[in-house]
Order: structure tokens, then sequence, then C-alpha cells
């Protein structure tokens, strides 16, 4: 303290610096988009890699843009843009649009044009970020989205999965297409000319050619350049939503094309093949469900934590899904203000009700799991506190569930139990009839369709008692292959069966696949005795989905 009664500042200038640099580019970031819905439900993410810098790889080939100056990234960026439109008024627009940005990221702290990208907070608000710095810029809405376009195109910053699945601007620019047309126009080329790419329908090619450039935009490399490992880690990423099926052909195609020429040759061996490095870490497993950072998400982690080496992979999974989405999400929903465990009562009620339904307002089947977990969750906090008061103490709360709830979940577990055994009872007498009847599905599948296949567009031919008529529609891709059979159902015998009504259009290859893995399923079902869940989880397990002969000495 000085002799005017002021305190100094014991901090260096370079300390006071950064520290000014912080508050400002925090009072600048801008904010994340709402993980809320309107109807104030939980939104699902397409990824969970929103806001964390890309892979450091020893191959990336643009690192040594991240460190350009303005000015050099500026003239970078306008002429990568020009690659994807030459007109004056493009350039222009580029110009102003790229200035405009790259003059705002200036103002957050980074080394790096990666590291300034994400700590403006963009690629935490893919939905929303565009309005808001369109407001802040004072610039049309169109220009920021062809700003953005621009800095991700010239490989200038490398936005997450999470924004390249979400952002409108990068999907309305058709962002994949022309992007490996400019970026690697050899190798796509040779791509497009493959066989498995020629043999696909066009949105699977499409889907192959938006996860390659997702790819390619996120790691920094070149298509020669790509590892096994690049894709199964956009795979492991892009899982948590429906497109997991959607990146298949992207693996065929590059073992075709040679980057993966070493790897096996399907996604799915691959996939399996690699079981250990596919599980998410704890942190990712709460991070998902996109809880805002507060003391009982930590607390959730570290509970977690401390359960994961006595519980498998899936049933740590399944916790993590029920204590941080069916619980705390749900609780925020309610009371977005909840710091602690200590539940109203009005609070615990309302979450008892709502997790009684989906997110698509049904009503959930099964809560007993959901119960059970939060209870023992209170009730290990409660006995943890004993040994470790330091730690769990201040999280003890009471219990927001009745113990009339887990009476009522016991007796109903028994009844399900009853009634599963009940069920067993009356049907296995009829399971040699029910797989007369598969068999029978499939035969009949099998010859519709060889005898669809023998006709021609507009002849009329008869099977089973029911007559059809085959109907080839117009193509639609580049080259004329046809994935699937189609017929006109034009009258069918009293005793017949159509697989449509009469005067629709049937596919028959979905007669005949539908017939086929009817059977299979029924037969695995009765040769193994195994029941619908452990179906499940047996068809991906790698020696049904596909046996490699051992290497010979």
């Amino acid at each position: 303290m000085t002799g005017s009664g002021t305190v100094k500042d014991s901090r260096s200038p370079a300390q006071i610096a950064a520290t000014q640099t912080y508050n400002t580019a925090k009072g600048l970031r801008v904010a994340a988009d709402n993980p809320f819905r309107k109807d104030n439900r939980i939104r699902a993410r397409q990824a969970f890699d929103g806001g964390t810098l890309g892979p450091q790889d020893q191959q990336w080939q643009f690192r040594e843009l991240q460190t350009l100056a303005a000015n050099d990234a500026f003239a970078w960026v306008v002429s990568t843009s020009m690659n994807y439109g030459k007109s004056p008024a493009f350039k222009k627009k580029c110009r102003q649009a790229a200035k405009s940005l790259l003059n705002w990221l200036l103002d957050f702290p980074g080394e790096t044009w990666d590291e300034r990208w994400f700590a403006s907070g963009l690629d935490e608000a893919p939905k929303t970020g565009l309005d808001e710095l369109s407001k802040r810029l004072r610039l049309r809405r169109q220009l920021i989205s062809l700003g953005m376009t621009s800095l991700v195109r010239a490989r200038l910053v490398r936005p997450s999965y999470e924004w390249l699945f979400s952002a409108q601007q990068w999907q309305n620019s058709r962002g994949a297409g022309t992007f490996l047309d400019v970026a690697e126009p050899e190798q796509t080329a040779r791509m497009r000319a493959l066989p498995q790419y020629r043999a696909a329908h066009e949105l699977v090619r499409r889907n192959a050619e938006n996860a390659i450039a997702r790819i390619l935009v996120r790691t920094g490399k070149r298509i020669g350049q790509l590892t096994g490992e690049d894709i199964l880690a956009y795979s492991h990423t892009a899982r948590m939503n429906q497109r997991h099926a959607k990146e298949h052909l992207a693996w065929e195609l590059l073992v075709a094309l040679g980057p993966l020429a070493g790897e096996l040759p399907t996604l799915r061996a691959a996939w399996h093949a690699n079981v250990a490095n596919r599980r998410h870490t704890v942190e990712t497993l709460v991070g998902r469900y996109g809880i805002p950072e507060s003391g009982v998400r930590k607390l959730l982690i570290d509970y977690l934590e401390e359960l994961k080496p006595n519980m498998d992979y899936s049933s740590l999974e399944g916790l993590a899904y029920r204590l941080v989405r069916l619980f705390w999400a749900e609780v925020l929903a309610i009371n977005p203000a909840q710091e602690n465990l200590r539940l109203t009562p009005q609070v615990a009620a309302e979450w008892r009700e709502r997790v009684k339904v989906t997110l698509e307002g049904l009503p959930r089947r099964e809560t007993d799991s959901t119960y059970f977990a939060v209870r023992a969750l209170y009730r290990d906090l409660a006995e943890w506190s004993h040994e470790q008061p330091e730690r769990w103490a201040v999280w003890v709360a009471p219990i927001p569930l009745p113990r009339a709830d887990s009476k009522a979940a016991s007796k109903q577990r028994r009844q399900v139990v009853a009634r599963m055994q009940q069920r067993t009872r009356a049907l296995t007498p009829l399971l040699p009839a029910f797989m007369r009847s598969a068999e029978d599905l499939r035969e009949k599948g099998a010859k519709l369709l060889e005898r669809a296949l023998s006709a021609t567009h507009g002849e009329v031919f008869t099977v089973d008692g029911v007559t059809y008529r085959r109907h080839d529609p117009p193509v639609r891709t580049k080259i004329d292959v046809r994935v699937r059979t189609w017929a006109e159902v034009l009258a069918a015998d009293d005793e017949a069966t159509p697989p449509v009504p009469v005067g629709k259009r049937a596919d028959i290859t979905a007669v005949e696949a539908d017939g086929f893995w009817g059977w299979a399923v029924a037969a695995t079902f009765k040769e193994t005795g195994c029941g619908s869940k452990s179906y499940s989880n047996s068809r991906s397990c790698p020696c049904i989905i596909m046996w490699l002969r051992p290497p010979t000495p």
C-alpha cells in the first residue's frame, strides 16, 4: 500500500496486459448456441467436439498458414477464393468479407488463426453466431457467411466437426463438392471414376464426399495423407447422431484410392478391430449432452471417474446417460438456476413427471433404472462424505425420490418378468409354424425378384397368384445403373397376398430383402436361443461381420 492509501498492483506489466486482453476478448466473444430447444428440452448435438482445437498432427499440410500476418492471411484467403468464383462482384464481396472477419478475429488472444477462431466463440455458435456477428459488424448476413466459408475453404481455420455438421453457411455453399473439386482436383476425379463410387446411389456418394471434405478441413491434410485413424476419429465423433452409417463408402473409396490401402477393406471391420480406441472418456460422455460448466457438472465427472474402474464401458455409458441427460439436464430445464443437488419438492416432483416422457412426447417405457441411478448417486455421496468430507460432503442432499417409488418399481419388475415367462410358454409351441412361415416368405421373395429381373419394362407376369407389370422409372444418376427393381400390382387372386395393395407399385428388391433378413433373424434366434437385445449386440461382433483368413507363414 502506498502513502496515499491505494493498493499497488503486484503484477508485471505483461500480466496486466494479458488480463486486459482476456477481459476484452471475453466481452467480444460470441455467445454459444442455446443448448435448450423452444420447448425447454435439451437440444440434440450434431457432434461433441465443438470449441476444441483440431488434431496437431505432424503431417498437417497447412500448418504454416496459422502464423501468417493479417495482410498475408488476407491475400491468401482472397487468392484461394478466386477458385470458387471469378466475377468482379464476387471478388469484391470476398475481399470485403475476408477483411472484416480477419480484423475482427485479431481482437482475440492466440498465436494462430485457429486459436483466435475458437477464442471468438464462433465454433460453439454454428446456428446463431452468424446473425450475432452480422449485427456487431453491421454487415449483411450473406457477407459474413461468405467470409466464414472463405476462411474455411482457404484452410486458415479448422472448425470442429460439430460446426461443419451444423453451420448452414457451410451446407448451403455446397461446401463439400466444390471444396473437393478445388482442393483435390486430381484425387477427386480418380475417386469418382472408381467402380465403388459409380455403383453407389447419388445420395450415398454425396455423403461420402461430405465426410471426406469434413475430415480434410478438420485435419488440415491432403487426401493422400489421410490415415485410418483420421477416418475412425471422424466416425467416432459422428456416431452420436444419425450420421454413423454415412461414412462407410468414404472408407472404401480411400482404400481403393490408395491412402488406406493397408487397412481393412470396410469401415465396419476396422471399427470393431479398434474397440479400445473407440471408447469415450468420462469427460466426453458428460460433455456430449451440452450441460453448462458448473460445480455439479464437475461432480458428475468425478463421480463417474470413481466408478469407472469397476464398470464395463457399456454400463458406464448408460449410467452417464441417465445421470446427465435424464437427470441433471432435465433439472436444469426445469430450474436453470439450480446450483446443487438439493432439489425443492416442486422441482423434484416435476422432474419425476418429465422423465416419464421421451423427447418425442411418448411415454418412456422404463424409468426404474434412472431412479435407481439417481438414488445410488445420492447414497454414494453421503457414504463417501465420511471418508473424504472435503471432497464430497458439500454435495450431500436429500434423495429426490420417495421410498414408495422404489417399492413400486420392484413390484413392476416382478410383473414384467412374469409376463415375459407367460409369453414364452404361450409362444414356444408356435415356433415350428413361425419358422415355416419365415422360410416360405424368403423363398417367395427370392422367386419374385428372380422373375421380375427377367422381365422387361412394361412386361406383365404372374407369381404366386399375383399379377405384376415391370416398371423401370427414369434413371436419376449420371450412370445408367438401377439399384431397385419395381413392379406394379395389377391383380391378385382371392387367396393370394400381394406385397402392396392392387394398383400400387412394389419395391421388389425390398420385398426380397425383407423376406431374407426376416428368415435370417428368426433362424438366429432359433439356433442360438438368444433374445432380441443379445442379438442386437451380436450383430456388431467382428466374428459375424467379417472373417479374415489368418496370415500364413
